[in-house]
């Protein structure tokens, strides 16, 4: 993909970056964060993993094993499940 085709994603992507950068910043203060990870690194792992997931799901390629339409709460416990991964 060319810099233009990127543009649009880059974009939000940058907007997410900066609202992760706040929130790392303050746990870095706070010590409720790794902290032996970068920045970057935890973000883009954080960021790869649930937007893919997200594609999953709006492509509805995910088990349901009761066929719920509404996958919300497994969805909320997925990314409970990553960023637990990251608390210190």
């Amino acid at each position: 993909a060319n810099a233009e085709q990127m543009a649009p994603y880059l974009s939000a992507v940058s907007g997410f970056a900066r609202l992760f950068s706040s929130v790392y910043q303050k746990a870095k203060a706070d010590k409720t964060l790794r902290t032996d990870l970068p920045e970057d690194k935890m973000f883009a792992c954080t960021a790869h993993i649930m937007l893919a997931v997200a594609v999953r799901y709006a492509q509805g390629l995910v088990y349901s094993a009761d066929n719920s339409e509404d996958l919300t709460g497994e969805f909320l416990l997925l990314k409970q499940m990553i960023l637990k991964e990251f608390r210190a």
